[in-house]
């Protein structure tokens, strides 16, 4: 019996001690709050160097709080976020482990303000703390790009509650003048699920989407799908103005899940697929390109300094697959390295998955046998010159069964070629007999084809189509001047460029360009007399003056097969440039007398191939003078021109062909 009262008067010990710290606790929680609260707010504020204001907050019912007028400030920029009001109901399971985790969040008309102006944001600050507050350069800052990433990830993954409503939200952007609004009336995540309704403003255009699916936060991962709600299409915003892109797709899906920080390393792994994507940018192609299907599964590892994607990584386009291996050091000096093997897999799956709006004079080429690529690219900007360089592209029993939009093989007979000036047509001709300036290979004078050769392309004989070492040497110069000095383009790659393509400088020309000289070249699909003779017959010598033989009549008044050494120097010396002869001459049309050591240059490496004697080269003077009607463009000043020449004289090969008269 006695132990019976002493049990129940403990039990109403602890019960009272219960009642009377609930009582104090109800008493006294919303100062207790408030209190904490300016703790907070002081610590925040030290460490971002930001204001973070709360107009009021209390306890609402049990647990729920409730904040009423919440901005966040960067002291020196703009209001961030801004919110109406704001509940939060934190886990009860992880309150008694000592976390503060919220399970239910309800927030009205959160409203989030994005700006930036030259380097100066209202947003950047939340990473970098108050070293940095606003800035979006610190060049100095070491820290961990994997720890950055994951700080983000366990925010996002530990703060965002299971259960979440937005009512009135929106995102306004003002990023160096774009202007952009992301809007929802309301957002429901509810047991982690989704499936919302979001509307874009972009460039006066506005558009609804659906976004819906699911995030595990115990396993930090989550699944998504984006698709237009209607049939109202636009672009994805900022994209299009940051890199004048214009993306639109019909589908995005994609899942994505992170590991563990292990060592500095964060890895995350995921898949996404793309249908019906878009996109319309002048640097990749001037015809918006189409994928019917681009997807991925991939795992990237983001560590101190760099971000990687590992080779076990799967990219299709269409019925393509490849397998990249890319990293890039993120910090000055930058280093990038990449490589690509694909093994031998039906060279018609290569031609069938290229994208719409891609590779136009290939489209519909029906091809038989396998095709094999590796690539090697790797690159230190602190040692530009040990840059390693290997680009390969291989066929098994390749064979052409069908052309496409192009017959490959119209060059070897007569043509009609239209000349180009920044992609706008200015001259069309026919190449062939039938044009009083066309010239047969062997009527044009020996000099000037080797000089042109010795020049632009000395091993173009023997190669087939590329020079991997030239490409490497002009990479490595145009890294160390920071800007386009130097090309690495064969005669063949600048005749498919003139003959089949327009001039614009896209990448997908580029890359169009590439496999047109690889199937010409490797299929035989012409001879490398006629590919050099119709390259002669249509470069740029001048101001609309197309091929050799009237660059002779423009410069010297005389058929091409009559020039001389030094005239036929002088005419390889302008190829690159073909607008700036006026700048090798004074008002008296004379030759000016910088030009007089590349002349020594180039003629002393016709020599040594027995081009021409040694006795020609020793006697050989830049004495020429301009007789033909190119002499009218010559003016006294002309002579602010001598320096940029200089730098634009042609870069030497060494190895050199003996042509058939």
């Amino acid at each position: 019996m006695l132990e019976n009262r002493w049990f129940r008067r403990g039990i109403l010990v602890v019960i009272t001690t219960a009642v009377l710290f609930l009582v104090v606790f109800f008493s006294f929680r919303n100062l207790l709050l408030n209190n904490v609260l300016k703790q907070k707010q002081a610590i925040f504020m030290e460490r971002f160097d930001a204001e973070l204001i709360i107009r009021h907050a209390h306890f609402k019912c049990f647990l729920t709080l409730q904040f009423d007028s919440v901005m966040l400030k960067p002291r020196n920029g703009d209001t961030l976020v801004t919110i109406g009001s704001m509940h939060i109901t934190p886990s009860v399971m992880k309150l008694m482990t000592g976390r503060l985790s919220p399970e239910n969040l309800v927030i009205d008309r959160l409203h989030i303000n994005l700006t930036r102006r030259d380097s100066l944001t209202n947003y950047m600050f939340l990473l970098r703390g108050s070293d940095s507050a606003g800035k979006t350069n610190d060049t100095t800052s070491q820290t961990s790009y994997a720890r950055m990433a994951n700080q983000l990830v366990e925010l996002f993954f530990e703060k965002l509650p299971v259960n979440t409503r937005l009512t009135g939200f929106r995102v306004m952007a003002d990023l160096d003048g774009n202007r952009f609004v992301i809007s929802t009336p309301e957002f429901d995540l509810s047991d982690k699920a989704f499936s919302n309704q979001v509307w874009i403003t972009n460039q006066g255009v506005t558009a609804p989407l659906t976004i819906k699916g699911e995030l595990n936060h115990g396993g930090k991962s989550a699944r998504i799908s984006l698709f237009p709600t209607d049939t109202t299409r636009i672009n994805l915003p900022y994209i299009d103005w940051k890199w004048k892109a214009l993306v639109g797709l019909d589908t995005l899906r994609f899942s994505v899940s992170f590991d563990d920080l292990n060592d500095d390393r964060l890895t995350i792994r995921g898949e996404g697929t793309f249908t019906g994507l878009r996109i319309n940018q002048p640097m990749i192609s001037e015809k918006t390109v189409r994928f019917d299907k681009l997807a991925g599964q991939f795992v990237y590892n983001i560590g101190s300094d760099y971000i990687e994607l590992d080779s076990s990584s799967v990219f299709s386009v269409n019925e393509l697959t490849l397998n990249p291996w890319l990293k890039v050091y993120l910090r000055k000096p930058y280093r990038v390295s990449l490589h690509l093997r694909k093994p031998p897999f039906p060279a018609q799956q290569f031609f069938e998955s290229l994208p719409d709006g891609l590779f136009l004079n290939l489209q519909g080429m029906e091809v038989s046998g396998e095709l094999s690529y590796r690539l090697d690219f790797d690159l230190d900007m602190r040692k530009p010159d040990s840059l390693q360089f290997f680009s390969n592209l291989e066929g098994k029993d390749f064979k052409i069964n069908k052309y496409g939009q192009t017959n490959l093989t119209f060059i070897n007979g007569s043509f009609q070629h239209t000349a180009y000036e920044h992609g706008v047509p200015v001259r069309t001709f026919i190449v062939g007999p039938e044009n009083q300036a066309f010239r047969p290979l062997n009527s044009i004078s020996p000099y000037l084809r080797y000089a042109i050769m010795t020049a632009e392309d000395g091993g173009f004989m023997w190669h087939r189509g590329f020079l991997p070492d030239a490409f490497r040497g002009a990479i490595i110069d145009n890294v160390k001047a920071g800007r386009f000095v130097r090309g690495g383009s064969t005669i063949s790659m600048q005749l498919v460029k003139n003959v089949f393509l327009n001039r614009n400088k896209t990448v997908t020309r580029k890359l169009e360009e590439a496999l047109i000289v690889w199937l010409i070249e490797n299929k035989r699909l012409s001879s490398k007399e006629r590919m050099y003779e119709v390259y002669l017959n249509i470069i740029e010598m001048g101001p609309l003056v197309y091929g050799v033989q009237e660059g002779a009549q423009f410069y010297f008044g005389k058929d091409v097969s009559k020039l001389t050494l030094a005239e036929s120097i002088f005419m390889a010396s302008i190829v690159p440039h073909p607008k700036w002869f006026r700048y090798s001459f004074d008002e008296g049309g004379h030759l000016r007398d910088f030009l007089g050591p590349y002349y020594s240059f180039l003629a002393n490496r016709m020599a040594g191939k027995g081009f021409i004697t040694e006795a020609e080269a020793a006697m050989l003077k830049p004495d020429i003078i301009l007789t033909g009607s190119a002499r009218k463009f010559l003016s006294k000043s002309d002579s602010t021109g001598a320096d940029s020449l200089r730098m634009a004289l042609p870069v030497m090969e060494d190895k050199l062909p003996v042509f058939k008269d």
